[in-house]
C-alpha cells in the first residue's frame, strides 16, 4: 500500500515500512527512534527515501548520515547500512537517539550485527519503533508496477513479475524494466 503525501505520491512501499512511513507523514515534527531491519533488497534504501520526501515535504531538514557525516540533531537522520558503521559512530548515534526531539532513523540487515547496534535504540521509550521488510505480495507488485507504468498493470503482468522476482522490491524493478525494455 502506497502513502502519499499532498505534493508527491510515494513509490509502493515494502509492506513492513507503510506504518513507519504513516507515521512520519503524519507527524514528521515528532520524536522518533526507528529501526529498518531486513536482508538485502528488501526496500529498506526505498523506505528510506520515502521517509527523507516525507521530511522534506514537510520543512523538516533531512541529513542521510554516513561514517563521516557530521550528525544534525535538530534534522532527521536516516541511516542506510547501519550494520557498517564503527564503533565510534554508532555511540554518537545513540547519544543523540537518546536526546529529545530526536528523529533517528536506521535501516541495516539482521546480520552481521556489530556491538552496539542493538543498544542504539534500546532506552528511548515510546519513541522507538521497528519496522521489518521483506517481500512483496502480489498487491503491492500490482501497486509498484502501476507506478511505474501509469496505469494498472494487467493481471497476467503482477503475476508474472511476482513469480520471476518473488516479490523482492529489488528484483520486481528489475524484471519490469526487463519487460519495459
Amino acid at each position: 500500500m502506497a502513502t502519499a503525501t499532498a505534493a508527491r505520491p510515494l513509490p509502493a512501499l515494502p509492506p513492513g515500512g507503510v506504518a513507519l512511513a504513516r507515521r512520519v507523514g503524519e507527524r514528521p515534527g515528532a520524536p522518533l527512534v526507528a529501526t529498518v531491519l531486513g536482508p538485502g533488497g528488501t526496500g529498506k534504501t526505498m523506505l528510506l527515501d520515502a521517509l527523507a520526501r516525507l521530511y522534506s515535504d514537510a520543512g523538516v531538514p533531512v541529513v542521510r548520515h554516513d561514517a563521516a557525516t557530521p550528525l544534525d540533531p535538530s534534522a532527521a537522520v536516516l541511516v542506510d547500512d547501519a550494520h557498517r558503521l564503527p564503533p565510534d559512530r554508532l555511540d554518537a548515534l545513540r547519544a543523540l537517539a537518546r536526546t529529545d526531539g530526536a528523529r533517528v532513523v536506521l535501516a541495516h540487515r539482521p546480520w552481521p550485527r556489530p556491538d552496539g547496534l542493538a543498544e542504539l535504540s534500546a532506552g528511548v521509550g515510546a519513541r522507538r519503533t521497528v519496522a521489518v521488510v521483506g517481500h512483496l505480495d502480489r498487491a503491492a507488485v500490482a501497486e509498484r508496477l502501476a507506478a511505474r507504468l501509469g496505469a494498472p498493470a494487467p493481471a497476467s503482468m503482477v503475476e508474472l513479475v511476482h513469480r520471476q522476482s518473488g516479490g523482492l522490491p529489488a528484483l520486481v524493478d528489475l524484471v519490469t524494466q526487463g519487460l519495459l525494455d
